[in-house]
């Protein structure tokens, strides 16, 4: 709807790996208050996005877009700003605790891909991350 507001997020379930996924649900975006017919010009990044970037040897990970109504514009969010080159505050987020305190909508759309490792992923942590390499989930 043109006049309504929207809260979009990416989340990762599988990492580290589908079968161990302790750092379930990994927050890669978060953004508020981005108004349905200035979709492209609106919204406020609390989470800035991190694109996804599998550790070798990991398999495929999901990586799934969820978007909900908000109630109205919403004032004051208290979470905390990530930056995109920031791993901090993205393990383990409860997606669901956001969606309520804000009362928000259960997801209106949804979307969902695969990644696998790639050169791509390898230079992201290397510069990104600042990961030696990909020992660290292994």
């Amino acid at each position: 709807m043109p006049d309504m507001y929207y809260t979009s997020m990416m989340i990762a379930p599988d990492i580290p790996t589908f079968e161990n996924s302790s750092m379930r649900y990994y927050l890669h975006s978060l953004t508020i208050n981005i108004l349905g017919k200035d979709k492209d010009k609106t919204g406020e990044d609390l989470v800035e996005y991190m694109g996804p970037a599998p550790h070798a040897g990991t398999g495929d990970h999901r990586y799934i877009w969820l978007v909900f109504k908000q109630p109205a514009f919403l004032k004051d969010v208290k979470e905390p700003r990530i930056k995109k080159d920031s791993t901090k505050g993205r393990a383990q987020y409860k997606w669901w605790l956001f969606m309520r305190h804000h009362n928000l909508s259960k997801p209106e759309a949804a979307t969902f891909f695969y990644s696998v490792h790639d050169d791509h992923a390898k230079a992201h942590h290397e510069k990104i991350l600042k990961l030696e390499n990909d020992a660290i989930f292994s």
